[in-house]
């Protein structure tokens, strides 16, 4: 029998102006969730890093410079509907959550982040995108069920 694969360590893109807090996102994430993890300063390096890599989740701040994180939501989302997208806010408000949940964000926590909500909502959109991968998997594999249902012939 043929060893079976190891597991991929799963990647998470954390956008964030910021730097210290992407060093500390990052530095809680690699460590108590063992994830890989990169960091962006802006939409715009966000939107290009997720061209050019396929992340299982990314972790976006609301307010940055030169593309917001509802607007990097909105054309990350018109590019790749499948990524799980964890908005989060300094000025959480009660418009900036329903914004991003109407723009398809998987979640919107509140800083300062609590380490186990963090994890927990990280863990839970990483467990959606593998059951929406595994979905999508099996779609295009499987016939279509109105070609070759017996009763349409």
């Amino acid at each position: 029998m043929a060893p079976s694969e190891p597991a991929k360590q799963p990647t998470i893109l954390v956008v964030d102006d910021e730097k210290e807090n992407c060093d500390l996102f990052s530095e809680v994430l690699s460590s108590e969730g063992n994830y890989r993890v990169e960091c962006a300063y802006n939409g715009q390096q966000a939107l290009d890093m997720a061209q050019a890599t396929r992340y299982d989740v990314i972790i976006s701040d609301i307010t940055m410079p030169k593309l917001d994180g509802l607007s990097f939501l909105k054309e990350l989302k018109r590019r790749n509907a499948d990524v799980e997208v964890i908005m989060i806010s300094g000025a959480g408000s009660i418009d900036s959550a329903v914004d991003a949940f109407k723009s398809q964000a998987f979640d919107f926590l509140s800083k300062p982040l609590e380490i186990d909500r963090l994890l927990t909502t990280v863990k839970n959109a990483l467990s959606k995108s593998e059951i929406t991968r595994m979905v999508t998997e099996l779609a295009t594999t499987l016939p279509s069920p109105v070609k070759n249902n017996p009763r349409e012939r």
